[in-house]
């Protein structure tokens, strides 16, 4: 109830002496139960990361070096990883596709990154 103000014969408007009767009970939304999936957890979850490589050119007169710029894209809901280059033109970036998104086997033939 906002103070001062008031309905008809100077009563508390009846709208406003009680949420529960608009909205019904509070709840905790934002709690997420541990039983759920990790996929369903993490559904639309992106790590990014930006990295670069400098290729080594023989051939050509402009440099001995090239360096090529990627964004590394890791999806937390199935551990899987998709590489993208970056090339800028003229003022003009693009994405190229380096590596589609799947996952990567490591060592020992296991889907799951290295933490250490």
């Amino acid at each position: 109830m906002i103070p001062g103000k008031v309905g008809i014969g100077k009563r508390p408007l009846e709208n406003e002496r009680c949420d529960t009767w608009t909205f019904g009970e509070k709840t905790q939304t934002n709690q997420i139960p541990g039983s759920l999936p990790k996929w369903l957890v993490n559904d639309k979850k992106i790590l990014r990361f930006w990295s670069y490589l400098i290729e080594p050119i023989s051939e050509g007169g402009l440099g001995t070096s090239l360096k090529r710029r990627f964004n590394v894209y890791y999806f937390l809901e199935d551990d899987s990883i998709k590489v993208t280059e970056i090339h800028s033109s003229m003022g003009r970036v693009s994405h190229e596709t380096f590596i589609r998104r799947h996952r990567i086997p490591f060592k020992g033939n296991k889907f799951r990154l290295k933490t250490k």
